[in-house]
């Protein structure tokens, strides 16, 4: 009798002991995992952070591009083909002149590279910013609002101009992280050029009402 219960304390014991290893093992695929999603999660933001700081810092840099150049200028967000799987960027375009609207001027454009040609007056600055901005996979640009478009601009290219007379085109960049379904607004504001990081998001029409 005696045997057999030193014999069952022992298997008690040994069962006691693999137990806690899968215990263990489990913990350990469970941490591993969500080290892996903290990090893909701080990366994503990460992206979408140094996006949101570039997108700021460069409209006040193509505002005084272009009052000291006395040259109009543009931001070029191209949209693709819209909504959350499309590809999307940011560059800037230089004007020939002050004007924002003109024919294509062949002798101004003529030792331009091809790529970055015009049909209306307008060429790409690589000197402003040399590699357009890329929108991160997780996040896209829904709508772009310009008080001259009566309708928000969800597709294609939308064009925000900097004037030599300092003004701007006040406009309101919506966007979207699809699987939380947070949403940011960057602001430009027609006066200063400065862009503000708004969130919540907020329309156009709210932001010049307030």
């Amino acid at each position: 009798m005696r045997h057999l219960l030193e014999k069952y304390k022992f298997q008690k014991v040994q069962n006691q002991g693999f137990t806690l290893i899968e215990i263990m093992i489990v913990l350990s695929i469970i941490g591993f995992g969500l080290t892996m999603a903290i990090s893909r999660f701080t990366n994503r933001s990460g992206e979408l952070r140094a996006v949101l700081r570039k997108t700021t810092v460069l409209s006040r840099e193509i505002h005084t591009r272009a009052k000291l150049g006395g040259v109009t200028y543009r931001m070029v967000l191209d949209l693709g083909d819209g909504g959350p799987k499309a590809t999307q960027s940011i560059y800037v375009e230089k004007g020939i002149d002050a004007s924002v609207i003109r024919e294509k001027d062949e002798d101004a454009e003529k030792n331009l590279p091809e790529e970055e040609k015009a049909s209306d007056g307008f060429h790409k600055d690589s000197d402003l910013l040399k590699n357009p901005i890329p929108i991160p996979r997780d996040v896209y640009i829904s709508e772009v609002e310009i008080n001259r478009v009566e309708k928000p601009i969800s597709q294609g290219k939308a064009y925000i101009h900097y004037m030599p007379q300092g003004l701007v085109e006040e406009a309101a960049i919506h966007i979207v992280r699809p699987e939380s379904n947070q949403k940011w607004t960057i602001s430009i504001h027609p006066l200063t050029g400065r862009a503000e990081v708004l969130t919540p998001s907020m329309r156009l029409e709210e932001m010049q009402d307030q």
